[in-house]
């Protein structure tokens, strides 16, 4: 029988190599069975590339990983158990994911639970079952510390997106912790690992350009979700390096010379277009049409605000003009009452403006009377936290001191109306700041809680911009029912 040379058989102990088989006595067995396959094709005459590409072709297309994959399956325990636990709880984990996608879209009972079950199993059984069995199937230097910060930063990144969803607290430390993770430590641990490797010598300046760019793009992905400054300039650098300058240059080195389409290409090119898809939706702060029925109501509330202040500095001149006014009257402490309490929501607005598109006081004041220019209206975090905080009842925020005040007008307004039921009732109605009952407990949930947590900047600007007519309206209601009695008193 005809015996192989030294080059064939390096030949093929490097390419059993290159098809990451892990498990060395089978990489021996491998390459033993393939040396005696190829001289058996020699002694029938055909030359070692002829034979040896007969062989490969009985063996098939990734056929060595899939006998390493057999082999394991059948000798190791913990890899059969946590292949076919990856296998089941990944399929049940995206199907319950998907149900509870569709079921929070339509507001369908029973979404919450579909999704905490689903980001459950998925970050706490089918994340690490699947990273073992990489682990074992895959050989790559300082594979350990890669696979654990890969664990706890996917899990983390599942857990802030889960929190996200739900509007739980703690939703931006886990998100946080989970890009960093994968931003800081994992990408640039896979990429040291790939540089190490000699054999993809011809990659190593497209790995490198690669991992820059989805540690930019995933850095910009944070930046948006946490609105940061500067989200929009590292989306836009991230997908034109990865999408126009990264994927032309790896399709090229890696599948220029093959006479078929491969299956790493197609998926490849699917898994970049939907991290496009998904960084495109997020880069959408609010469509059009919601923000413009937002829009729309501001204007029509400021418009009335003003119209009712210049109604009431016309009664205020008229009272002015009364002669038996004392020289301390309650007209005039319920209009500076009153403008110290516009001048008071005028200064939240700002604040929040001013926070959340981290600009100049002057900017905010232009934005405040043009909400299109807020970059991000959908701002939750910063309303919340000026406004109420993530717990009821904090006195430092500017929500609960807002009531106070509010509080303290209505009593001086009530006791301009004191003869008028009509007019103290309407007060009442325009300036309520009652706590409102929870439906499932005894406890109650205070007003500006109730208010504004969790709403996003431009409603709670529209809802400022509404307190703010209703406070002009019961300013008229007191005014009027002054300047009728005739009867002012301090």
């Amino acid at each position: 029988m005809a015996k192989l040379k030294v080059e064939h058989i390096e030949i093929i102990i490097s390419d059993v190599s290159n098809a990451g088989i892990t498990f060395s006595h089978l990489r021996e067995e491998l390459i033993d069975h393939i040396c005696c396959e190829v001289e058996n094709e020699i002694f029938k005459g055909f030359s070692f590339e002829e034979a040896y590409e007969k062989v490969k072709t009985k063996i098939g297309h990734k056929g060595l990983k899939k006998i390493q994959e057999n082999t394991l399956f059948l000798i190791d325990k913990n890899y059969r158990i946590m292949k076919k636990t990856m296998r089941l709880f990944g399929v049940v984990s995206m199907a319950m994911m998907a149900v509870g996608a569709i079921f929070k879209i339509q507001h369908y009972p029973g979404a919450g639970i579909l999704l905490t079950i689903s980001f459950a199993l998925m970050g706490l059984v089918f994340l690490p079952s699947a990273l073992y069995v990489m682990k074992r199937e895959i050989t790559m230097k300082g594979s350990t510390f890669i696979f654990i910060t890969g664990l706890f930063g996917g899990i983390a990144l599942l857990g802030g997106v889960l929190f996200k969803i739900q509007h739980w607290p703690g939703s931006g430390i886990l998100l946080l912790a989970g890009y960093l993770i994968i931003c800081i430590a994992l990408i640039p641990a896979i990429l040291v690992s790939r540089l190490r490797d000699k054999s993809v010598k011809h990659l190593h300046s497209v790995y490198i350009l690669g991992a820059f760019s989805i540690a930019i793009y995933l850095l910009g992905d944070l930046f948006k979700t946490m609105h940061y400054p500067g989200a929009s300039p590292m989306l836009l650098v991230g997908a034109t390096l990865l999408t126009a300058v990264f994927l032309p240059i790896y399709a090229y080195k890696m599948y220029s010379n093959t006479t078929y389409v491969k299956g790493g290409f197609i998926f490849l090119c699917i898994g970049i277009f939907f991290f496009n898809l998904f960084n495109i939706l997020l880069a959408i702060n609010v469509s059009k049409d919601v923000f413009n029925s937002f829009m729309k109501p501001i204007q029509e509330v400021e418009f009335t605000s003003n119209f009712i202040q210049t109604e009431n500095a016309e009664i205020i001149t008229q009272l002015s003009n009364i002669k038996q006014l004392s020289d301390s009257t309650l007209f005039k402490k319920i209009e500076v009452s009153t403008d110290e309490l516009n001048n008071f929501i005028e200064d939240i607005k700002q604040e929040i403006i001013i926070k959340t598109d981290g600009c100049s006081k002057a900017e905010a004041i232009e934005k405040n009377k043009n909400p299109q220019f807020i970059i991000a209206k959908d701002n939750k975090i910063i309303p919340t936290e000026v406004l109420c905080g993530e717990e009821p009842g904090d006195s430092l925020k500017k929500g609960f001191i807002l009531k106070s005040k509010i509080n303290s007008l209505k009593a001086i307004l009530l006791k301009a109306s004191d003869r008028n039921n009509e007019s103290k009732t309407l007060i009442n109605k325009a300036l309520e700041t009652a706590n409102s009952a929870e439906t499932n407990e005894s406890k109650s949930v205070p007003w500006e809680f109730n208010q504004f947590y969790h709403l996003p900047i431009i409603a709670a600007i529209t809802k400022l911009n509404y307190l703010q007519r209703n406070v002009r309206i019961a300013e008229m209601c007191a005014l009027q029912n002054l300047e009728q009695n005739k009867n002012i008193s301090k």
